[in-house]
C-alpha cells in the first residue's frame, strides 16, 4: 500500500513538472481543434433504432455536437418504416452525417483464414456490395451516404483505393471525406 502510495505521488509530481513545460513548448491555437465522432454499426432493432441509438443522438443533439454514423446497409433491405424515418429525422435535423460502413459487415473462415466483406473477396463483389447500399439508401432515405472504408481490415483490392492525397471511390458511389491527421 504504501509503495502504492508513493508511485501515485511520484506520477503526480512528475506530471505537475513536465506538463507545463510541455505546454510552453506547443504553439497556440488559432481555433479549437476539430473532434469527429465517428460511431459505427447502426442497425434496425425489430424495425425501430435501438434505444441506445435514441440515447447517444438525444446526448449529442442536447450539447448541439455534430457526429457521423456508419450505417449497415443490409438493415435497409427490409420494409421498416420507424426505423426509415428515424434516420431520416436525423439526417434533417443535421447534426448527424450518415455513411456506408458496408452492406453486411460480416467476416467467415474459408479454410484457416478469416475473410471479412471488403478483405480478401473479388472487387467485384466488394464494388457490387457498395453499390447495393446507395442504391438502398436513395431509395429508402432519399439520400446517398458517405462512403468510409468499411470494416478496419481494408486490402489492396479494395474499392476505395488508397494513397496519401486521395480515396477514390467506385463509379455510382458518393466521394470520401479525408480527414487530415494531426501533425506530431
Amino acid at each position: 500500500m504504501k509503495s502504492r502510495i508513493l508511485s501515485l505521488l511520484w506520477a503526480s509530481l512528475c506530471l505537475a513538472i513536465c506538463l507545463p513545460a510541455m505546454a510552453a513548448d506547443a504553439p497556440a491555437r488559432k481555433s479549437p481543434p476539430y473532434i469527429i465522432l465517428k460511431v459505427d454499426d447502426l442497425n434496425n432493432n425489430g424495425g425501430e433504432v435501438h434505444p441506445r441509438w435514441q440515447k447517444f443522438v438525444d446526448f449529442t443533439a442536447e450539447r448541439k455536437i455534430k457526429s457521423s454514423i456508419g450505417i449497415i446497409c443490409n438493415s435497409l433491405e427490409k420494409d421498416d418504416p420507424k426505423y426509415f424515418q428515424w434516420i431520416k429525422d436525423q439526417h434533417a435535423k443535421g447534426l448527424i452525417e450518415f455513411w456506408n460502413h458496408g452492406y453486411t459487415h460480416k467476416s467467415w473462415k474459408e479454410g484457416d483464414k478469416t475473410v471479412y466483406e471488403f478483405k480478401d473477396v473479388p472487387y467485384e463483389q466488394q464494388k457490387k456490395n457498395l453499390l447495393r447500399c446507395n442504391e438502398l439508401a436513395k431509395q429508402k432515405l432519399g439520400f446517398t451516404l458517405l462512403l468510409s472504408e468499411p470494416g478496419l481490415t481494408p486490402s489492396t483490392k479494395t474499392p476505395p483505393r488508397h494513397s496519401q492525397k486521395t480515396l477514390t471511390p467506385p463509379s455510382g458511389c458518393m466521394a470520401i471525406r479525408r480527414i487530415p491527421q494531426a501533425k506530431s
